[in-house]
């Protein structure tokens, strides 16, 4: 009786230990860096997909690249067709490109080139 209860201790704190670390983790991805400079891409967050939600459609546009800081958080943004608009700073986040990461990449395997004799 003693060992079922000292797993379930083990297991608990094991689970706090997760939960602060994922929290650590996502408050660092969170409260990111949210100043922009001129010649950045970024991406813009379409607030009227809240009014007609759908499960699979992104709320995030773009990428946009930065063409000018102005003070108080406007930030003026071309598009690749050459229109420029402004918008507020707090709809924007970093874009990240490049490559996936090695652990999201999964390996592919022909089925005909393997020997099964």
């Amino acid at each position: 009786m003693n060992a079922l209860e000292e797993l379930r201790n083990e297991s608990y704190t094991n689970s706090l230990i997760y939960k602060d670390k994922t929290k650590k983790w996502h408050d660092a991805r969170l409260k990111g860096n949210k100043e922009f400079e001129a010649g950045q891409k970024v991406l813009l967050y379409n607030s009227r997909t809240k009014l007609f939600p759908a499960k699979l459609r992104t709320r995030w546009s773009g990428p946009f690249k930065v063409k000018q800081v102005f003070p108080y958080g406007a930030i003026e943004l071309f598009n690749e067709d050459g229109s420029n608009f402004k918008v507020n700073g707090h709809r924007l986040k970093h874009y990240e490109e490049g490559m996936p990461s090695e652990e999201r990449m999964v390996e592919s395997m022909d089925l005909e080139e393997t020997d099964t004799t």
